[in-house]
């Protein structure tokens, strides 16, 4: 009989009371690093950075469209400067 070692990854996050500040629980999760096999982390990958590209075409478009509204209020105050 062949014994195999097991790598298990642990994942611990405590919850504590917000009055008094002391651990009341905590939620954990074990997985087997066998199970990560370069399969399952290339689509964790691809899909963190899917959702990096998204957050940031989102941060892109809204500075866009600040600039956009400064450069029209500008614009409103200068045809308002020669109406007069």
């Amino acid at each position: 009989m062949q014994t195999r070692s097991v790598i298990v990854a642990r994942i611990l996050i405590p919850i504590n009371d917000k009055v008094t500040g002391e651990r009341f629980a905590i939620f954990g999760i074990d997985c087997e690093s066998v199970k990560w096999d370069p399969i399952n982390f290339y689509e964790t990958l691809m899909s963190n950075i899917l959702i990096l590209f998204l957050l940031s075409t989102l941060i892109f478009l809204r500075s866009f469209q600040k600039k956009n509204k400064s450069l029209t209020d500008v614009s409103h105050q200068k045809d308002l400067f020669e109406i007069n």
